[in-house]
């Protein structure tokens, strides 16, 4: 089992910032005392406040038990997705401490909020920490967690962005395919994961599989084709953004041999298809360079950036304006020579797994605060 340390870092400040930016998982509780929630609580079960948010937010024009409802379907699928990251980045022992309890049917808004309340007034008996109850707190968090969790997933489901990145994922290909036309494809030898290498119109050399010149995959979906909603989550909660900002959702990778052909491979990027502008979110990753982003190996040889093709999907094709005919979706484009990929392939530091583990780690305080776990851990 892990210890108090491995859980928690020293260096916790950034968790205040993702607080501020989901405060339902802030464990002060500050949402369940605001006015307007205090005044909603109050009334009682009558009160149609909290199904009106989530109603006027997401599922319109429904009754409160299809409101309620699809809100619980929500919440579950958030706390099914934090337990499959739980139990796929820690030892058993650990992952089932911190396994999270699906809420149940028949559901009442109003009762919940009211319960996690009352849940957060009796572990305040008194205002030392000595004095708080904390499993008491622990029931009014769990609750407010489910809370966050739902709403977010129902942001996720609703993402234009995301919806637009699962339909659309075809069409995003065969825009690459014919902006480079991979062709006159050859076997190659003793590369791993890699077999054949095609000539391009960008008269750069690309190596991949004999179906697929280039990778691709939709960031968005695990392994068995389903909707992510942990790695969503993540994003999110380590990024500070919300689905609509996320432009990563499509991600396509160019192997090249040499860091001269990725330069040249940039260039092209650069002087054919961004012309009038640079490349968005530009990023040349190094060895042995510190990285932005401090869940990703060091080690780990890249180039990254954004571009937004224009894609001829079917609501553009639909829309009552007869000039609009594309619609330009964000791909993540990422360039790693022969030698980058060898790397990956051969260290498991710059393994997609060790990558996403660093990723939950980082993310796991922010869902099982500190300031209310440490308390339950050291019961047990």
């Amino acid at each position: 089992m892990l210890t108090i340390e491995e859980l928690y870092p020293e260096d916790d400040e950034y968790i205040r910032y993702i607080w501020y930016k989901h405060p339902f998982f802030d464990p002060s509780l500050f949402h369940i005392r605001k006015k307007d929630v205090v005044k909603a609580i109050e009334d009682g079960q009558i009160s149609n406040y909290f199904i009106n948010q989530v109603r006027n937010s997401f599922i319109p024009e429904k009754e409160n038990s299809v409101v309620q409802e699809e809100f619980v379907n929500a919440m579950n699928k958030g706390i099914k997705a934090i337990n499959e990251l739980i139990f796929t980045h820690f030892d058993t022992e650990t992952a089932n401490l911190f396994k999270l309890e699906e809420v149940k049917l028949p559901f009442n808004f109003s009762r919940f909020m009211i319960e996690a309340r009352n849940d957060w007034i009796a572990s305040r008996s008194g205002k030392r920490p000595s004095t708080i109850d904390y499993e008491k707190l622990l029931k009014a968090y769990e609750k407010m967690r489910a809370f966050g969790l739902g709403y977010r997933i129902l942001l996720i489901d609703e993402s234009p962005e995301v919806l637009n990145a699962l339909r659309n994922h075809e069409l995003i290909l065969n825009w690459f395919s014919s902006q480079f036309k991979f062709n006159n494809k050859k076997k190659v030898e003793c590369i791993e994961g890699l077999t054949h290498v095609f000539d391009t119109k960008a008269e750069i050399k690309v190596y991949g599989t004999e179906k697929n010149p280039i990778a691709s995959r939709l960031k968005i979906l695990n392994e068995n084709g389903n909707l992510s909603y942990g790695s969503i989550l993540l994003k999110m909660f380590l990024k500070g953004q919300f689905p609509d900002t996320i432009n990563d959702h499509v991600g396509v990778e160019f192997i090249v041999e040499n860091q001269e052909e990725r330069d040249k491979l940039v260039r092209y990027f650069r002087k054919e298809i961004r012309a009038m502008e640079r490349l968005e979110n530009f990023k040349e990753i190094k060895s042995g360079e510190e990285y932005e982003n401090k869940h990703s190996a060091i080690d780990f040889e890249s180039v990254k950036f954004i571009i937004r093709p224009p894609i001829p999907t079917q609501i553009a094709k639909d829309s009552v304006f007869e000039n609009l005919k594309y619609e330009r979706i964000p791909v993540e484009i990422q360039i790693l020579t022969l030698k980058a990929h060898e790397q990956r392939m051969k260290n498991p530091e710059v393994d997609h797994k060790a990558y996403k583990e660093r990723q939950f780690k980082k993310f796991f305080p922010a869902l099982f605060p500190k300031e209310i776990y440490v308390h339950i851990i050291s019961k047990d």
